[in-house]
């Protein structure tokens, strides 16, 4: 009984932008966050990931905002790149927005977005 207890009960991944703030310089850090990144997006599409945990953000709200326009558009873009493929006009669009949205978030809060 003590198992089931502990399947259901699983810390959750915690991804603290002020933290990263601090941490930019640690490479271990930005690859850790790359990484929980994926599992995001992954979840938010539908794809199974490595754990069920529930993802915690902390940071100021204006941050946090950022962090969701910017995860939300770089899930649209990849829709978009599986249902029509890289060489179309829709994708070339949605690609257009993560940029602005990558952009926007690095200059708001400092922090480096690890996908490109």
């Amino acid at each position: 009984m003590s198992d089931k207890i502990q399947e259901d009960h699983q810390e959750p991944i915690v991804i603290d932008l002020e933290e990263l703030k601090k941490n930019q310089l640690n490479e271990s850090y930005l690859s850790a966050l790359g990484w929980q990144l994926q599992s995001v997006v992954k979840q938010m599409m539908g794809i199974p990931v490595w754990t069920t945990a529930p993802f915690v953000f902390k940071g100021r709200p204006d941050d946090i905002a950022q962090f969701a326009n910017t995860v939300g558009k770089e899930r649209r873009y990849l829709q978009s790149m599986k249902k029509h493929g890289l060489d179309n006009p829709k994708t070339y669009a949605q690609k257009g927005r993560l940029t602005k949205a990558i952009s926007s978030f690095e200059r708001a809060t400092g922090i480096k977005w690890p996908f490109k």
